[in-house]
């Protein structure tokens, strides 16, 4: 990372990609290359950008746009739009329930969900702002069906058009005037003669909505010789596909996963008549948003915590939520001592995933049911705890009443192609330059070794010359099962940040920790049975993947059974 008198504080690879990053996009029909992204994101932070600007010239410092004064201030806008759809959101919830209940769900909504993460540390991506977004159009929404003015028009229109410039996935924001205030036939003929009196204000509003659009057109127009084009090549919705529960609860950055207390949101959408007016756009947009933004090919949105894209509906998901609560409200003591736990609850759930995802003891988009539980009332890790990531199996922690026999081990005492290696005074096997090892240990099972079988363990010595220090990259000890020549079982544990790390809760283990030139030794567990049964003949194998060509040195791997 390099310094300067503005203390940057963006790593060169990040500042490469930026600058580089069009460069490695495939060409247009034209022969250039073009930034994936849409100038929608930038427009948002162009004022906080010149603000940096100018400060970093009265300063002195460098102008470049990478360096801390333009980070806090692109953190400062992320602040602003939250507090602003915060406010907002506040004022339209006001207007159908007590400002007491607004305002607490406001508050719970910040507190309870990814929102704290993106508005506190993850800055500078497109949820917050387009969280104000869609309260701006909501305000300004319910403002024009109490008074219809061409000005309102002309806000919602732009809001809107600023929305789809930013993602046009989230297009569905159209509905959201479209649909307000519509729950039966009646109230739907009467939407109908509403926008045939108001047609001209609305003609307005939708030209206007294409006016932040403009510059984006033209700017594919001069790179690809069209005004619509698709710049995120192979990256594509599959509306055939959807992965609405993953998308939901998964352990992989799923929605309520790591945002329990929104499903007080859910549970709002069928106690519709306590707000018929907000019933079925708010049904329609959950649904339709969710069968959306889930039949994207990366539907866990990787590069956050939790499902990033919800946080865009924030300010809709409000007043479902709001609806809950009053209903609650209304009830036995014992029902509102039951929410009341509820959102200690689940408040707590949010404030700890996202102390782990800010402390590097969770990676949401790659984590799993288990390692959750395991870990959920946890501040520091050990080393079965990430063995527990990867597997991701709950790791036996006392094996005293167990009894470890040993199937096959390889020391590579006696191997041709192992050298010595002083500082473990062994013959070791060196692996370099190669993305998978040869077959470390080969061993066909018989029948009765099954009997009694609780786990199997494996393990190795491991040291690294050097590392990728990228999670999705680093060295793994993987088992693998087959079956007359096919594949039917494969686990893999990382070895580069197990290196140096030690057992006992004591130890804050960090996932992203890589000690270099020192011997440590890894191990997992895999309980019998697994999702697969297991039959005599079945071939189990041992080996190394290293996506990242390290140096690794092994030594003393094995496979052992452990029995009961």
């Amino acid at each position: 990372m390099e310094t300067s008198g503005n203390d940057r504080v963006i790593p060169d690879r990040i500042k490469d990609y930026v600058i580089n990053g069009p460069y490695n996009n495939p060409k247009t029909p034209l022969d250039k290359h073009l930034v994936q992204y849409t100038i929608g994101i930038a427009l948002m932070e162009l004022p906080f950008f010149l603000i940096a600007h100018f400060q970093s010239m009265l300063m002195g410092s460098s102008q470049d746009g990478f360096g801390n004064v333009y980070c806090q201030w692109i953190k400062i806008s992320d602040i602003v739009y939250f507090l602003l759809g915060f406010w907002l959101t506040f004022l339209s919830l006001r207007r159908f329930y007590n400002s007491d209940l607004a305002r607490f769900v406001c508050f719970i909504i910040f507190l309870g969900s990814n929102m704290l993460f993106f508005t506190s540390y993850h800055y500078g991506m497109s949820h917050v702002p387009l969280f104000f977004l869609y309260a701006l159009v909501i305000y300004w929404s319910l403002a024009f069906h109490e008074h219809p003015t061409f000005k309102r028009s002309i806000l919602i229109g732009l809001a809107i058009g600023m929305v789809i410039l930013i993602r046009a996935t989230d297009i569905i924001i159209l509905l959201i005037p479209l649909l307000y205030d519509v729950y039966d036939k009646k109230s739907l003929i009467e939407k109908w003669q509403f926008i045939k009196c108001q047609r001209w204000k609305l003609l307005v509003g939708i030209l206007i909505a294409f006016l932040p659009i403009v510059p984006q057109l033209i700017y594919w127009k001069i790179m690809s010789g069209s005004y619509f084009y698709y710049s995120y090549g192979s990256q594509k919705l599959d509306l055939s596909n959807p992965h609405i529960l993953d998308g939901w609860f998964g352990s992989d950055n799923g929605w309520l996963h790591y945002s329990p207390m929104m499903l007080l949101s859910v549970f709002g959408l069928i106690m519709y008549r306590m707000n018929k007016k907000w019933a079925l756009v708010s049904i329609i947009i959950i649904s339709g948003y969710s069968y959306l933004i889930y039949s994207w090919f990366c539907y866990q949105y990787v590069n956050g915590f939790g499902s990033r894209p919800m946080i865009n509906i924030y300010a809709i998901l409000a007043f479902p939520m709001a609806a809950c609560i009053q209903y609650v409200l209304s009830k036995k003591a014992v029902f509102k001592f039951g929410l009341f736990l509820f959102i200690i609850a689940t408040v707590y759930i949010n404030l700890a995933f996202t102390y782990k995802q800010l402390n590097g003891q969770l990676w949401s988009e790659h984590s799993s049911l288990a390692y959750n539980a395991s870990t959920l009332f946890k501040s520091k890790l050990d080393k079965l705890d990430l063995v527990t990531m990867d597997i991701p199996y709950i790791q036996p922690r006392d094996l005293r009443n167990f009894s470890k026999r040993t199937i096959v081990s390889n020391s590579f005492e006696s191997d041709s192609i192992a050298f010595f290696d002083s500082l473990s005074s062994s013959k070791v096997f060196y692996l370099s330059d190669l993305e998978y090892s040869p077959v470390l240990l080969h061993h066909v099972l018989s029948k009765k070794e099954l009997d009694n079988l609780q786990y199997i363990k494996i393990s190795g010595k491991f040291l690294l010359k050097n590392s990728p220090y990228y999670y999705y990259h680093l060295s793994e000890l993987a088992f693998n099962v087959k079956r007359q020549g096919v594949t039917i079982f494969n686990k893999s544990c990382k070895i580069d940040n197990k290196l140096g790390n030690c057992s006992g809760d004591t130890i804050p283990v960090n996932i992203f920790e890589v000690k270099l030139n020192q011997w440590s030794a890894i191990e997992y567990f895999i309980p019998y049975p697994i999702h697969k049964d297991l039959y005599e003949g079945d071939v189990f194998e041992v080996y190394i993947n290293n996506q990242a060509k390290s140096k690794i040195l092994v030594d003393d791997v094995s496979i052992s059974f452990i029995y009961k």
